[in-house]
């Protein structure tokens, strides 16, 4: 599905939440701008104003104090990159955003 398809929020407040790292907490930094050497991460990523995908998204799952984790957990580090954040022939409905 093309990333600028549709607004995929409803479906998503219907989604059943997974647990799959009990015990882990999860913080998650998005790939803003990659200039080589210098790579830009940011927090929080808001779709619709910035109207694109991010580059790669890393999350850090760090055991947490007390949880289910066992005391030898290991912190947890992925970086997925998106290969296409940006449609080449699909663009995003600004006309919608414009309304609001």
């Amino acid at each position: 599905m093309p990333a600028f398809s549709d607004d995929p929020s409803l479906r998503l407040q219907e989604a059943e939440p997974i647990l799959i790292y009990p015990g882990y907490s999860v913080s998650f930094s998005y790939l803003y701008e990659d200039l080589g050497e210098t790579r830009v991460w940011n927090p929080e990523w808001d779709g619709e104003e910035l109207l694109s995908l991010p580059l790669a998204v890393y999350a850090r799952f760090e055991p947490g104090n007390g949880g289910q984790a066992e005391e030898s957990a290991e912190v947890l580090e992925v970086v997925a990159r998106i290969r296409n954040n940006l449609h080449r022939s699909i663009q995003p409905n600004t006309a919608e955003q414009r309304a609001l």
